[in-house]
């Protein structure tokens, strides 16, 4: 997070970070459990305290711990901060990549494909969030359709 705020100095207006930043990508199933947090948690809410001080929105995934259901699940997922520091979209990885992350994460929005391709406004810039793999598949690009949805980045 140190980086968040040196490219806010240098008048960046949107940064984003790697797959699973703030635990790294390379665990096994026990360290994802230890270490992933809610949206909620210390990690995101010191992402999204960065974003608002230096005005400079954040893409930053992580691994999501979520018992909203009554059931923990574990989510590959991407927190998308807007400039004012608020969370303009969780976003949870629809698409897994081999057995380690189909043993590690539950599939993100399988079910409600408008809730997976939100779109949020940085800075006047309308941008849309994908994560890695996903960028293979239809219906990433669907950014585009219908209109309120398109993006600039």
């Amino acid at each position: 997070m140190t980086e968040a705020r040196k490219r806010g100095i240098f008048g960046a207006q949107l940064i984003s970070f790697p797959e699973l930043y703030v635990e790294g990508y390379t665990m096994t199933p026990d360290m994802m459990h230890h270490l992933a947090e809610p949206v909620t948690g210390p990690s995101i809410s010191l992402v999204r305290e960065i974003a608002e001080e230096n005005h400079i929105g954040i893409i930053c995934p992580y691994a999501e711990k979520d018992d909203s259901s009554g059931e923990t699940r574990f989510y590959d997922a991407i927190a998308f901060v807007g400039a004012d520091g608020s969370l303009l979209h969780n976003y949870r990885k629809t698409h897994l990549f081999g057995l380690a992350e189909r043993n590690n994460y539950a599939f993100g929005y399988t079910d409600n494909k408008d809730e997976a391709f939100k779109v949020g406004d940085v800075n006047g810039l309308k941008v849309g969030v994908l994560n890695c793999y996903e960028a293979e598949f239809d219906g990433g690009y669907e950014y585009k359709d219908p209109p309120d949805r398109s993006t600039d980045l």
